[in-house]
């Protein structure tokens, strides 16, 4: 039960920023009639929100579901040591314990996670598609009048705030500042070792900084292109081959990332034209390719939405080529979703586990999987210190990235109101 809770409360902000959006697309005007017209609080929620909001509810439950299902760290950190087998830590177990000659049952055990998590997604669209969507968006988001429950329900968001963030991260934070693990952060126990051993003298976490920084800004680098040039095709030049490109990477990132590191493997394990990259960071690298190019096309599809395509087509009519259009019109106009892109893709690749754990080698290892190597080999309060460290910089991003969220199309980053 301690996983189902860490799971839904890690996942919870997917839910609410989901079902937020969609009530504020509901219409204020609808509602209104109905309480002129005598409605009480419970018929209106029953008979008009919640129908209207059925599609929201489900798509953040698909989120939730799927996010779940394939995270990794929550099920190994709590379910490896209390021995409660699951699908994605059978997997890992499997590949620690047999290696490569393990792969036609972890390839077996990948397909049926894949169908189980395509399954839940079917079945959350189905709910969905029942909604009443009659009604597209509304000009004025709905207010309610909390009146004296005001208090209580501000009580209620703080203490949950409380329980499911700053709690968890003062006693991060609290393990990362002592000598030991479990003990009472005093001026007898305050310690800063942890921290310079992970950013001067632990050798292992500086290459794998080292790594996963380099092959997130490759793969930002790369994507950010690649996202630009599917967008100017999917939005402006649709066919079939660019929509089945686009639903094959959003099929990517919903899967567990622990599948894309089976199909890597299965795919690199002989080499290609005589080069291996089997046990190289290239692997990890078209890993990140694969999961994260959703996650860099969703804003660059947003912006491209909002450009007016009549200036491109005057410049083709001038003879401007293809990539003078892109650079000297799209672009520029473009940028800001092209960098929300490439901040959500940096965000992503630098802290995951679950795509590389599979993938990584002594030659090649990532912060992520470091931080639950070193939990398992004892050192907790250096893993504290790594975990503190990656989220001061996830921290950081975030605060940069609103110095431009207003250039943004709504809903690009989800952090941002």
């Amino acid at each position: 039960w301690g996983i189902v809770l860490l799971l839904g409360l890690y996942n919870a902000p997917l839910v609410f920023l989901t079902v937020r959006a969609t009530l504020r697309r509901l219409p204020a005007d609808l509602i209104e009639a109905a309480r002129a017209g005598g409605a009480r609080p419970r018929r209106v929620l029953a008979t008009i929100i919640l129908p209207l909001a059925r599609g929201g509810i489900c798509a953040g439950a698909a989120l939730a579901f799927v996010s779940a299902i394939g995270n990794f760290g929550i099920q190994a950190m709590l379910g490896i040591p209390a021995r409660v087998p699951t699908l994605i830590t059978l997997i890992y177990r499997q590949m620690n314990s047999y290696g490569t000659a393990a792969l036609a049952d972890l390839a077996l055990l990948a397909l049926l996670l894949a169908g189980i998590t395509v399954l839940g997604m079917a079945l959350a669209g189905w709910l969905g598609r029942r909604s009443d969507q009659r009604v597209d968006g509304a000009a004025r988001p709905i207010r309610f009048a909390l009146g004296s429950a005001r208090p209580l329900v501000e009580t209620l968001a703080w203490g949950f705030l409380a329980l499911t963030l700053l709690l968890p991260v003062s006693a991060l934070v609290g393990s990362s500042l002592v000598s030991g693990y479990g003990q009472a952060l005093t001026a007898e126990t305050f310690t800063l070792a942890h921290y310079h051993n992970a950013l001067f003298a632990h050798e292992g976490i500086r290459s794998a900084f080292a790594t996963s920084l380099g092959l997130t800004l490759a793969a930002v680098a790369i994507l950010a292109p690649v996202s630009v040039a599917l967008g100017y095709v999917l939005v402006w030049r649709p066919g079939p081959v660019t929509r089945l490109l686009h639903l094959a990477s959003e099929l990517a990132y919903a899967l567990p990332g622990i599948i894309i590191g089976i199909a890597m493997i299965l795919f690199f394990l002989r080499p290609i034209g005589g080069i291996s990259l089997y046990g190289t960071v290239w692997i990890i690298l078209a890993a990140y390719l694969s999961n994260f190019l959703a996650l860099a096309l969703r804003p660059v599809l947003g912006g491209f939405a909002q450009l007016n395509r009549n200036l491109d087509e005057a410049a083709q009519v001038a003879g401007a080529g293809l990539f003078a259009r892109l650079r000297d019109i799209v672009l520029p106009m473009l940028s800001p979703s092209v960098a929300a892109g490439a901040i959500l893709v940096f965000m992503s690749a630098l802290n995951e586990i679950q795509v590389s754990i599979l993938l990584v080698t002594s030659r090649a290892q990532t912060i992520g999987p470091m931080i639950i190597f070193l939990e398992e080999a004892g050192s907790s309060t250096l893993a504290a210190a790594v975990g503190c460290l990656m989220l001061a910089l996830v921290l950081a991003l975030m605060l940069a990235s609103l110095a431009f969220g207003r250039r943004l199309p709504e809903g690009v980053l989800p952090w941002r109101d």
